[in-house]
């Protein structure tokens, strides 16, 4: 631990100690927020929403103070906008959702409270849920001075999502003539969706824009990985690519640091021909993306609109090699080398075919892929869960939970369609679009450079999962006291990688940053830079290749042979585990060897 801090943050553990010491609660931190800066008439219709929402989201006067202090800013930006219907309406949504954020944050805190509390006074089990909200205000006080780094995480939350919301509704009013010329007339704007994906750069998200007559989406960065797909697959479609089919891609339009896009809805199929038509065509992009170094379009990335395919979030749609270290592994002989960067380089990386996440402490599997999920499947990694929260025997327990069925799969019958039994159009799709591109190398190539060249893509450096499992488990009680303690936890993102190595080094103390506010990390990087950019706009040299480079050679390096294996990879990956697909390209290169002898 005391190599990892210095290591990484140039910290030592004496200095982390007296800092620990000093890190005590400071009244200033939190008696701001018991201060009545609410007029009358705005407090009672708080309270009046807080009371409607406490119906879903339990024990919310513990964050009454906190969303008190900040809702006079968010109350005026709604009542002043001239594109929302209904502000009151609106604004339950809102604070519902806000709500909801902070409850995540805070539960296991309150449950470890209220079974001290049953310890120290006599609670009946009538009334238990309803300790907190009869809570006095110096016991609320207590509370917070007792986890300051609880308050500071609550305080981030409500100031980053009023900022944000505040954001959208300004940048949507303002954009709002050029988002209909796109997307077409809108009416008022109802409602805001969050809860769509994972929260970066001060806890913004991908929204969901409700108005009265459609939906479209709200991201909160540049859309140019977007638009340049959009344009690549509209020059593609130009093409009359023998038997191929047209791809679909969302229309989008963006401003300076924020764009609007296309909502794409799971249609029904009409015709067992259309079945056919969309994995032909998912073949077709499965090729398109394999030879863009593409990574990340597991099953959430995927909608099928009829016989459509369409890929709605191309944050990395570009990628690098990945530049992993031979020389550390342990192999038998060259083939297995050659068999990893085989591997690793194939259509597997793209993540829409199937693919295994395993958890190796219960051998528990999920299957990712953007292809899965025709049917419900139960995630490896326990969840933490409360229990009897009406009750004084409220606790939580960690249970493995199931998933529901997503959009990825097309429906024909009010039936979900498993992609098993069309491997052959997939492998049908994917060779006509590939001996395509190998006959016309140099013009792809081009197209491609052009079009991408000022495009902005995300450089996913470690599993999103990683990262959220970090983030919960850092909003435990006992990390909360003190924020010296929930910072030398996160150094543990570290412990995957080599601390000798400077470069990752760096990259984890940016990671630990974003963790430490309650964000996911992420950096993005441009096609022909080494580099790796924080959402402060800090540079680190991180990639061996360029994102150009990468697809410069993936496409030079296209031929009969490599064709021979994407498509054996095609076929494996709905049979074989990601262990066996590795044993069976061995096997074919040493048979390979065995000839060429």
């Amino acid at each position: 631990m005391e190599k990892l801090l210095r290591n990484i943050s140039n910290l030592e553990f004496k200095r982390i100690l007296e800092k620990r010491l000093q890190n005590n609660s400071n009244t200033d931190d939190y008696e701001k927020f018991f201060k009545n800066n609410l007029e009358p008439d705005l407090e009672l219709y708080l309270n009046e929403l807080l009371n409607k929402i406490s119906n879903s989201v339990k024990w919310i006067k513990f964050s009454t103070p906190i969303l008190k202090y900040y809702f006079n800013q968010i109350y005026k930006n709604i009542f002043n906008s001239k594109i929302i219907a209904d502000y009151r309406i609106f604004l339950e949504h809102l604070m519902f959702s806000l709500s909801t954020k902070m409850f995540n944050i805070y539960f296991r805190t309150l449950v470890l409270e209220l079974n001290i509390a049953k310890e120290s006074f006599e609670l009946k089990e009538k009334n238990t849920s309803d300790y907190f909200n009869f809570m006095s205000e110096s016991d609320l006080k207590s509370l917070y001075f007792l986890y300051p780094e609880l308050v500071r995480l609550l305080d981030l939350c409500v100031f980053n999502f009023v900022r944000y919301a505040c954001e959208i509704i300004e940048n949507t009013e303002k954009e709002l003539i050029n988002i209909e010329n796109v997307f077409g007339k809108l009416k008022k704007l109802k409602e805001i969706g969050f809860g769509g994906g994972d929260s970066h750069n001060g806890s913004r998200t991908v929204v969901k824009l409700i108005f009265e007559n459609k939906n479209i989406m709200y991201k909160p960065r540049k859309l140019s990985a977007e638009l340049a797909y959009y344009k690549f697959l509209d020059w593609l479609n130009d093409q009359d690519v023998p038997n191929a089919f047209s791809l679909k891609a969302s229309k989008v339009y963006f401003s300076k640091n924020c764009g609007w896009m296309e909502y794409i809805e799971n249609v029904p199929c009409g015709t067992k021909n259309d079945i056919h038509k969309f994995y032909t065509r998912m073949g077709q992009i499965l090729c398109v993306i394999y030879t863009l170094c593409a990574n990340d379009f597991h099953f959430e990335n995927l909608i099928a609109e009829g016989n459509q395919p369409v890929l709605i979030d191309l944050e990395t749609i570009l990628g690098n090699s990945l530049d992993y270290n031979m020389e550390s592994q342990e192999f038998e002989n060259k083939s297995e080398i050659k068999a990893l960067k085989l591997f690793k380089e194939s259509v597997l990386s793209t993540c829409i075919l199937p693919l295994k996440i395993i958890n190796f402490k219960n051998k528990k599997s999920i299957d990712i892929g953007g292809l899965s999920f025709s049917k419900p499947q139960e995630f490896p990694f326990s969840f933490p869960i409360i229990e009897d929260i009406e009750t004084d025997k409220v606790k939580i327990v960690k249970k493995f939970v199931k998933s529901g069925i997503y959009s990825n799969n097309p429906i024909i019958n009010k039936k979900v369609v498993s992609s098993k039994k069309y491997i052959n159009d997939v492998k049908f799709g994917f060779e006509l679009m590939y001996n395509w591109i190998n006959k016309n190398k140099k013009i792809y190539e081009k197209s491609i450079m052009k079009i991408f060249s000022n495009c902005v893509y995300r450089s996913v450096l470690k599993p999103t999962n990683f990262y959220f499992q970090m983030l919960t488990i850092s909003h435990h009680p006992d990390l909360l006291q003190n924020s010296t303690d929930r910072l030398v936890f996160l150094h543990r993102t570290a412990l995957v990688h080599d601390t000798n190595i400077l470069v990752q080094n760096k990259i984890s103390f940016e990671e630990i940053k974003q963790l430490f506010n309650g964000d996911i990390p992420y950096f993005t990087s441009k096609p022909n830079s080494h580099f790796v950019t924080t959402p402060d706009k800090k540079k680190i040299k991180y990639h061996k290749n360029t994102a150009f480079k990468s697809i410069k050679d993936k496409i030079n390096n296209m031929s009969k042979e490599d064709l021979e294996y994407q498509l054996f990879f095609i076929d494996s990956s709905f049979q074989l585990s990601s262990e066996n697909i590795f044993k069976s390209i061995v096997e074919k290169l040493n048979i390979k060897k065995g000839e060429a002898i």
